[in-house]
């Protein structure tokens, strides 16, 4: 089982309108609502991730891994137990990798 959430799911009647009809534009997705117990970051937050997404050059390995590694430094286990698998996996090889923030560890190749 992986990490959870302690915050309890918001309060619709609390996001403002603004923000409901962004978030309408959008999949469904828990991650998401969560970010509404901050409404003033949930679009600057959201299209940030979109550009990230969409607009990057970078590989899909080379942009999970840095994820991961962004996670690590501000030690966030929920975001590192979403990513690792995506990032290659739960193996140790790669959470040491990016645990020690060895710039040179072999476990965080590009493949």
């Amino acid at each position: 089982m992986g990490a959870r959430t302690r915050l309890p799911d918001p309060d619709p009647a609390d996001v403002p309108a603004d923000v409901q009809e962004f978030l309408a534009q959008l999949p469904a997705d828990p991650m998401v609502k969560m970010l509404t117990h901050a409404v003033t970051t949930v679009e600057g937050f959201i299209r940030q991730a979109q550009a990230l997404f969409t607009t990057t050059l970078l590989p899909a390995r080379s942009r999970e891994l840095l994820i991961l590694t962004v996670a690590v430094v501000t030690n966030c286990p929920f975001v590192t137990a979403q990513h690792g698998p995506i990032a290659g996996g739960p193996e140790s090889r790669t959470r040491c990798g990016t645990s020690s923030r060895g710039r040179t560890s072999t476990a965080l190749t590009l493949r």
